[in-house]
């Protein structure tokens, strides 16, 4: 079976400006999907598929946004794989709309505790692209399960794009 990326975003649907924290960019995405701030050391904006029918949210696949001030890519990208364990496979160097840019993808195992006490494991993959411009970093992601990873890598292109318009 082979796996095709598409992109998400259809030419005629309603699209939203939702803040990258603590910059002055932007990402724009379908106006029906859902969007929250995730606090850190450095803040991220999180963007989820659609609501379902019973209200809820599928927290998988997530694409996340992150500003770095006065970073430069190469401390950034060395900064950030130096305290990852999982291995790193798909490393390479890009041009992200005449920025210079690395991407890379990681697989980790995750221990998921719940408040009754149990506890699941499950396997995350994770695509990232850090795009250097002048004196700052941005970095787009995307978590999810392998296949989906590999479907919506081409939306999370399109977004972390959007971002630097």
């Amino acid at each position: 079976m082979s796996l095709m990326t598409v992109s998400y975003t259809q030419a005629n649907e309603a699209m939203k400006l939702v803040a990258v924290p603590d910059s002055h960019l932007s990402v724009s995405v379908p106006s029906n999907w859902s969007s929250h701030k995730i606090y850190s050391d450095v803040d991220s904006l999180a963007i989820n598929l659609p609501r379902l029918k019973n209200g809820g949210t599928p927290m998988y696949p997530q694409f996340s946004f992150q500003f770095f001030h006065g970073a430069k890519i190469e401390t950034s990208f060395k900064k950030a794989t130096s305290h990852i364990r999982a291995h790193i496979y798909a490393e390479r160097n890009i041009k992200f709309k005449e920025s210079p840019a690395k991407t890379f993808t990681i697989d980790s195992e995750v221990i998921y505790d719940f408040a009754s006490g149990g506890s699941a494991t499950g396997q995350i993959t994770e695509k990232i692209i850090f795009v250097g411009l002048s004196k700052w970093v941005l970095t787009c992601s995307l978590q999810g399960s392998k296949k989906q990873v590999l479907e919506f890598s081409t939306t999370l292109a399109e977004y972390c794009i959007s971002a630097l318009k």
